[in-house]
């Protein structure tokens, strides 16, 4: 993606959130990202969801537990997932608050 795109793409949302997307003036480069996106998760599903079905489980955290017969791993891979959601959400409500405060005028 051109570095255009993401030095255009900011919009402050109401609840803080940032869009790289939504303020983009080329509506190319929006389709092209949103297309890609939707291969690439046709392609994962086409991947992950038979392995899935055919252990019988339904999340990652029971795949690794029975895939390579730990029971630690599954907690330290959620405990993993929800601290990186965390400090991902922490990071983008700071800049989006950083964003709105030292807006140019």
């Amino acid at each position: 993606m051109p570095r255009q795109a993401f030095q255009e793409g900011f919009e402050i949302k109401s609840n803080k959130s940032v869009s790289f997307l939504s303020n983009i003036k080329n509506p190319q480069i929006v389709a092209s990202y949103e297309l890609n996106a939707v291969i690439i998760l046709q392609l994962l599903g086409h991947v992950f969801v038979p392995v899935y079905i055919a252990s019988g489980v339904t999340t990652l955290p029971e795949y690794l537990e029975k895939r390579l017969k730990s029971r630690r791993l599954p907690v330290v891979f959620s405990i993993m997932s929800l601290v990186m959601y965390v400090l991902t959400k922490i990071s983008v409500n700071l800049y989006s608050g950083s964003k709105i405060k030292y807006k140019k005028k």
